[in-house]
């Protein structure tokens, strides 16, 4: 009597962290809103999203309320513009609005639910799904019977027909979200620049106004309003963070790939609202690449890219693709007479 051999779950191992510190500047006037204001006296009607803030300039802590650029927002647009320019599905779960990211339920077509093959796939193989993360699912839901239109004979793309198998196959390929998004605040070096001008900054040194009208085409009446956003060339930064796994370690360039096209696509857009009437459009300045190593707690540089950095970015990604592979193997034990790397005691 044969036994077979269950699958089993893997353990899921965090090899490095890729860190980009990133610092992006706004060429035109940029709105990210906090919506309608708050009925303040000569105020605007509209205001860019802000916080308070502390910064260190010299000898002098201040605490500043100034706009930032929310991780969701930056993170957000660039996944919505990688998902057009691939021209990937949409899917619904009420039939009247689509999106590019499926669950279990979803409608594919307006007659079509999603079966639970093309979930699986959908999720396995692309990428954009791992970097930016999806819908959390039930197992019980993964591993229920497909439909009985499928045809069986052509397997499932798990590479099983037992439903706990494929479901167990199915997350052993998964990773948490590898894509992670600080917000970004305007930067030390300009708010310091603007307190070497000026004894005492506030918010509306990081604003202007802009007044709009709109018309109703029909009665022609005018709805006035006023915008306050984000001035022109007011420097932010922040950090975005890669997640490497074990099961991610040899997808490092298709990973880098997706997010530098979300960036660049970005650039050649917009950021924020109304970005059809010329607001929002952004510029990175700098980006400074350094590996944090889990086991050894511990961070090194890797590259920076100053003068146009993106398209210098891509021109040399295949290099820094694989110096990330070589110094992940490195950490893992193989190590050269060069570059030893010291673990942590276990």
């Amino acid at each position: 009597m044969s036994t077979t051999n269950k699958s089993e779950l893997s353990p899921l191992r965090l090899e490095a962290i890729l860190n980009i510190n990133v610092k992006l500047m706004n060429k035109t006037g940029l709105l990210i809103s906090a919506g309608r204001a708050l009925g303040r006296i000569g105020g605007a009607d509209v205001e860019t999203m802000s916080i308070e803030k502390r910064y260190q300039c010299g000898n002098k802590s201040t605490l500043i309320r100034v706009p930032y650029i929310p991780g969701s927002s930056l993170k957000g647009r660039m996944r919505s513009l990688i998902e057009t320019a691939r021209g990937l599905p949409l899917y619904s779960s009420d039939k009247k609005i689509w999106a590019h990211t499926p669950t279990l339920s979803s409608w594919a077509s307006p007659n079509q639910k999603i079966t639970v093959d093309q979930f699986i796939n959908v999720i396995t193989t692309q990428n954009i799904n791992t970097v930016f993360g999806f819908s959390s699912f039930s197992f019980n839901d993964l591993v229920r019977q497909p439909d009985q239109s499928r045809n069986t004979s052509q397997g499932s793309p798990s590479g099983s027909n037992d439903p706990n198998e494929r479901g167990i196959n199915v997350i052993n390929m998964l990773t948490p979200t590898n894509l992670l998004v600080e917000d970004l605040f305007p930067s030390e070096d300009y708010v310091c620049g603007l307190l070497d001008e000026k004894t005492v900054i506030t918010f509306d040194d990081f604003l202007e106004n802009k007044n709009e009208n709109r018309i109703d085409r029909v009665t022609s009446t005018a709805d006035p309003r006023s915008v306050n956003r984000v001035k022109p060339n007011v420097e932010f930064e922040g950090k975005i963070s890669v997640l490497i796994f074990d099961r991610t370690k040899t997808k490092i360039k298709e990973i880098l790939n997706t997010v530098v096209d979300g960036m660049k696509l970005l650039e050649e857009t917009y950021l924020g609202a109304a970005g059809s009437r010329g607001y929002g459009r952004v510029k990175f300045t700098s980006l400074n690449f350094s590996l944090f190593s889990p086991r050894s707690m511990s961070s090194e540089d890797l590259a920076t890219y100053n003068s146009n950095p993106l398209d210098d970015m891509i021109s040399k990604l295949d290099n820094l693709s694989g110096q990330i592979e070589t110094k992940i193997g490195n950490k893992n034990g193989k190590t050269t007479d060069q570059n030893k790397t010291q673990e942590r005691p276990k």
